[in-house]
């Protein structure tokens, strides 16, 4: 997206200021972090004293969350890591884990409105999420993002809100679900997805919007058909949770809080398992198994 385009600059995080500190100031730095060796993609929050969060990213940079001075803080940067790469973490790892570290109930999913209710898809990374939400946007559907969803119940129901709009595809489906030519920059150096720079989504109304209906992908290659069967609110619920952003995993507090959100969401908000084979010519029969759901 855009260089303008991040959760710090407007929504619910504009208030928080950016940081980055040199190799000198870190060397300074009074403590010492615990060595990281998890994955890039999933980062390791360590809760420090004074209400200070940090977030660490194996080999490519590490972030101190301040909550009273409303601060984030970049440092310990790898020699290899771009500029798109720390974007990367800071708008779509680091922002959702600050909101939820606030109190939001923020998930890992795409959504896109049909017909004025949100459709919400979630899966594990490589389920085609992304893809989905992209195709049904150039359909003619309005997608909200396809990172991170904030979801909030209320008197009339529930709501869903991006917590900034992006879209992140691989070259392939760029090339397979967009009718026009767009521009697109690579995400970070270590993933072959690219980010796609599309004013149409970045200038969307963002509008808090009723949620419909939530859909966990299943790739179902051995069967050549389309199918949504109903789940049960208990597994829609733990669906959730399984998706949800979290800033200390180790806070029961903060865990409880987000189970207590996810089952009042799921008593307004059927949950769907779509399954299917993932081939591009069968996304008008997902479309139109989709929108089956939503009517229900």
């Amino acid at each position: 997206m855009r260089s303008g385009t991040s959760p710090f600059r407007t929504g619910r995080l504009s208030s928080w200021k950016l940081a980055r500190e040199s190799k000198e100031q870190t060397r300074k730095r009074e403590f010492k972090l615990p060595v990281i060796s998890n994955p890039k993609t999933f980062p390791s929050s360590v809760l420090g004293g004074d209400g200070l969060y940090y977030v660490s990213f194996d080999g490519v940079a590490r972030f101190e969350i301040a909550f009273r001075q409303k601060t984030v803080t970049l440092f310990d940067i790898a020699e290899d890591a771009s500029a798109e790469a720390i974007a990367h973490l800071l708008n779509d790892h680091v922002a959702p884990r600050i909101l939820a570290g606030a109190g939001d109930l923020v998930i890992h999913a795409s959504a896109v409105e049909i017909e004025g209710q949100l459709a919400v898809f979630l899966g594990e990374t490589g389920s085609g999420k992304s893809t989905l939400a992209a195709s049904l946007h150039n359909a003619g559907h309005r997608l909200l993002g396809d990172d991170a969803i904030i979801l909030e119940t209320g008197s009339h129901g529930v709501v869903g809100q991006s917590v900034y709009p992006s879209l992140r595809l691989y070259p392939e489906s760029i090339t397979a679900v967009l009718d026009e030519a767009v521009e697109s920059a690579p995400m970070a150096h270590y993933s072959k997805k690219h980010r796609l720079n599309m004013p149409a989504i970045e200038e969307a109304d963002s509008t808090p919007t009723e949620v419909g209906a939530f859909f966990f992908l299943v790739d179902d290659s051995d069967d050549e058909g389309v199918a949504a069967h109903a789940i049960a609110p208990a597994l829609t619920c733990m669906g959730l949770i399984e998706n949800s952003f979290a800033l200390d995993s180790d806070d029961a507090a903060t865990a409880e809080k987000r189970f207590q959100a996810a089952s009042q969401v799921v008593e307004c908000v059927p949950g769907f398992e779509l399954s299917y084979p993932w081939d591009f010519d069968l996304l008008p029969k997902i479309h139109a198994e989709i929108a089956s759901c939503l009517q229900r």
